[in-house]
């Protein structure tokens, strides 16, 4: 990827006001320097959970595995099968708290320009002249319960299925899972919206129930 460029894939619901939005953006960076995998969470349109990790690998050299775990009592984002990130359903436990649990979604891919924010705060501009960008995908899956935006009969049922309830192993961050992302939080850490006192003097309270 070149400097600025910002290669997403996200999951979206969709394009309303009140939309869920889970995102995994890789951030271009200058030779030599860790790349950024940026995330962030959106609920009921609200964002502003941004977190940034460095890579501990050059993600354009091979391909590599990235995925949402995603049920009615928790969200996990993974890089080959380690977690980076984890968002609880904190209902009744955080006042005014809300949770991705109403939010059929799709898959996007898209390629931008962030010059103004993505390499050193913006600083660094994207180059053009280093055009193509060409960004390569393989081995999609998808393990989910099937249901239309406003079809609500099936979201129900979705929230009553398997895979919003897969049992405790999935529910849960068992003791191997949450000690790796400790070690993510402890050592790959760039940005985390919890510790930002200048944008959150207080921080949100959900983020003393997330290890990251």
């Amino acid at each position: 990827m070149s400097l600025s460029t910002i290669l997403s894939l996200v999951q979206l619901s969709s394009t309303g006001n009140k939309h869920c939005e889970f995102d995994y953006e890789f951030l271009g960076n200058e030779t030599g320097q860790p790349y950024l995998l940026h995330t962030n969470i959106f609920v009921d349109g609200v964002g502003g959970r941004e977190q940034q990790i460095r890579l501990w690998f050059d993600p354009t050299l091979d391909y590599h595995y990235y995925n949402f775990q995603w049920n009615k009592d928790l969200l996990v984002f993974y890089v080959d099968n380690t977690p980076i990130r984890m968002f609880r359903n904190l209902e009744g436990t955080v006042t005014n708290f809300l949770y991705p649990k109403a939010c059929p979604m799709k898959l996007y891919l898209s390629m931008w320009d962030g010059s103004k924010w993505a390499t050193q705060g913006g600083r660094v501009k994207l180059d053009w002249n280093a055009a193509p960008f060409i960004a390569s995908y393989k081995n999609f899956r998808l393990n989910g319960c099937e249901a239309m935006q406003d079809d609500k009969a099936a979201i129900h049922n979705c929230q009553n299925s398997t895979y919003a309830a897969p049992g405790e192993k999935f529910q849960r961050m068992g003791g191997t899972r949450t000690k790796q992302l400790r070690e993510v939080k402890n050592n790959y850490v760039h940005y985390n919206y919890c510790d930002d006192r200048p944008r959150y003097p207080e921080m949100p309270e959900e983020c003393k129930y997330n290890v990251l």
